[in-house]
């Protein structure tokens, strides 16, 4: 579940994807072509010559010159030359920083545009169900701009912000549009006075601390005396709650660093430091239909339980609920948020794919990318709830996981898409299956 503006430092990772990059690049081709329309990570599939080829940049109806080459997975991959006509679903970005910045690619598409692109994705992800049509497919959007309330951003010897889109260069950016006002201040703070005494180069995490801000900051170098006193400086009397820096190894904490939000039961929920959250507060929308389709539900289980963000929901609607979830950090959280809203719940602290033994009338599945596979295999081992609630970050993965219930007699009754990351391609769903027990 990653999800916005920035992308992460020079990083084993990073460098890996980068050595995969510089491959020769094979079938070299120039060609032109017209953009049929967006796929599922974001970039356009544009209709050549050569066959469908996925660039990035443009939007549908346009046609483009471009130089394609063969990708992986028997795919084309191009960038453009030169956009030949304009769609009518192209304007200008409300953020000026929008063309130099990789956070936010979608910037320059209409949010209508955007939101239609997400139901086709979820369209594209269920079996059978109403034609499974985008038309046929509810979105609920919160606010387009200002809305994060976690971001990722980086500095450089020469440059505080994002990355450049498909680069690894930090371009300097003075402010950001997507960030809710608490970031916003903080970023801006960070920026104009500790920023100028940072030595080389790192990454900044920002998150909310009720209405405020906490920031931790990874640097590749050793930073000199006055930069911890400027962090001491900052969490004094300032939109920052907390800072953590830490460099080779040596960390120092200021304030208040535990991360902590309004969850959609309006009281605060805590969670671990630098761990998982939603980065919209419209995920109280999504967690409310949950609890709607969970109420009244018997013996219940939630997998990838996380801090408790659907557990506060689904405590209070069902007779009893198991909740699930690896990070023991997570789970430290999960008990403190029940306990002060004086709920309870059987919680376990273990993989997902490990199915507590016995019969549960429901389960609510809420998995990162990679999707619930092993957890759904287990579950059709043993005996069948009535209802499952699926919660997805990834329509890819979703459409895989769906298709393995629809084999075993599920039947979509409910799903939804959720505009949570306006400006990019991400999109969050909920689907709800009933079991077809005349199929059985």
């Amino acid at each position: 579940m990653t999800r916005g503006p920035g992308r992460k430092g020079k990083t084993k990772h990073a460098a890996k994807h980068k050595a995969r990059r510089e491959v020769p690049k094979k079938d070299i081709r120039e060609h032109e072509g017209v953009v049929r329309d967006m796929a599922r990570g974001g970039a356009a599939l544009v209709e050549t010559d050569a066959g469908l080829v996925f660039v990035t940049g443009v939007y549908p109806g346009e046609r483009v010159r471009l130089r394609s080459y063969e990708g992986s997975k028997r795919t084309r991959r191009g960038e453009v030359l030169e956009r030949l006509s304009e769609s009518p679903l192209r304007r200008e970005a409300p953020c000026a920083h929008a063309s130099r910045c990789g956070g936010c690619p979608w910037m320059e598409l209409h949010e209508e545009a955007q939101q239609d692109a997400k139901k086709s994705f979820l369209a594209d992800a269920l079996p059978p169900w109403k034609n499974a049509e985008p038309s046929a497919i509810e979105i609920h959007s919160g606010a387009a701009l200002g809305y994060r309330r976690r971001a990722r951003l980086l500095f450089s010897r020469d440059a505080f912000g994002y990355r450049r889109p498909k680069t690894h260069r930090v371009v300097d950016i003075p402010d950001c549009a997507v960030l809710d006002e608490p970031l916003g201040a903080a970023y801006e703070l960070l920026r104009e006075r500790l920023y100028p005494a940072l030595k080389g180069e790192g990454e900044i995490s920002l998150a909310r601390r009720d209405q405020r801000a906490v920031a931790w900051l990874d640097c590749q170098e050793v930073q000199p005396p006055e930069v911890f006193a400027l962090c001491e400086d900052l969490v004094s009397d300032s939109p920052i709650a907390g800072l953590v820096l830490e460099a080779r190894g040596v960390r120092a904490r200021f304030g208040e660093t535990e991360e902590r939000i309004l969850a959609s039961d309006g009281k605060p929920l805590r969670l671990p430091e630098r761990g998982f959250s939603q980065a919209h507060a419209e995920f109280d929308a999504l967690a409310r239909k949950v609890r709607e389709y969970a109420e009244g539900a018997g013996r219940t289980l939630e997998l990838f339980a996380g801090s408790g963000t659907l557990s506060v929901e689904l405590a209070s609607v069902v007779k009893s609920l198991t909740a699930v979830e690896l990070d023991d950090r997570g789970v430290e959280c999960l008990r403190e948020n029940l306990r002060v809203r004086n709920l309870q719940a059987k919680i376990l602290c273990s993989d997902a794919a490990e199915i507590p033994k016995g019969t549960f009338d429901l389960v609510v599945l809420d998995p990162p990318r990679a999707g619930a596979k092993e957890s759904i295999l287990r579950i059709l081992e043993g005996k069948l709830p009535r209802r499952i609630i699926y919660v997805s970050c990834d329509t890819g993965t979703l459409k895989r996981d769906l298709a393995l219930l629809e084999a075993r007699a599920y039947r979509t009754v409910f799903a939804r898409a959720y505009d949570l990351f306006a400006q990019t391609a991400h999109v969050e769903s909920l689907v709800v299956l009933d079991r077809d027990r005349a199929s059985v």
